[in-house]
């Protein structure tokens, strides 16, 4: 099938008939969107709001945050008078997917070399979208990863804060 997306986004809101019609806010308020966003299967799934005023040509774009049962928001400012278009934008967050499926099975005592190998190419893959301190960590991390050695280190770093914050606020695509 082409054309085919594992991202269901319904219920967007606020709109008018649609989005056929603009809504209103004044100058200075904030638009806060929701909208159900979820995915063909139990894949993890992150979202955005992309945003921008009439006189714009570039969109920007806002993370959404979960609330209850597949319903995510967020929240822009309307800071000059005129029209503002926005939709809602999802995507399957692979790397995230891949630490929370590692973290279960570490949780189970499998010894998880073949995911840490993958996980050493996300944190490549990400490298050229972070910041100095990010690399850094991304690199390291890659090399607990793929060193059999450092597979104590590996696993605590899998399993990371730090790591999941790191994949989730690092847009990409594979």
């Amino acid at each position: 099938m082409q054309n085919q997306t594992r991202i269901v986004i319904e219920n967007v809101s606020p709109q008018i008939d649609g989005g056929v019609n603009f809504i209103k806010r004044v100058v200075g308020q904030k638009i806060t969107v929701t909208a159900d966003v979820f995915s063909d299967g139990h894949d993890i799934v992150e979202c955005c709001v992309k945003f921008k005023h009439e006189s714009e040509k570039k969109w920007q774009e806002v993370r959404m945050n979960p609330k209850d049962n597949d319903v995510w928001t967020a929240e822009f400012k309307v800071e000059k008078q005129g029209f503002y278009s926005y939709f809602v934008e999802g995507w399957v967050d692979y790397a995230l997917n891949w630490q929370h499926g590692t973290e279960r099975k570490i949780h189970d005592n499998q010894h998880v070399k073949s995911e840490l190998l993958e996980g050493a190419e996300y944190a490549k893959s990400v490298l050229k979208f972070a910041d100095a301190s990010e690399k850094e960590y991304l690199e390291k991390v890659a090399v607990y990863f793929a060193t059999a050695s450092d597979y104590d280190k590996a696993v605590q770093e899998a399993i990371s804060i730090d790591l999941r914050q790191i994949f989730k606020n690092i847009l990409f695509d594979f």
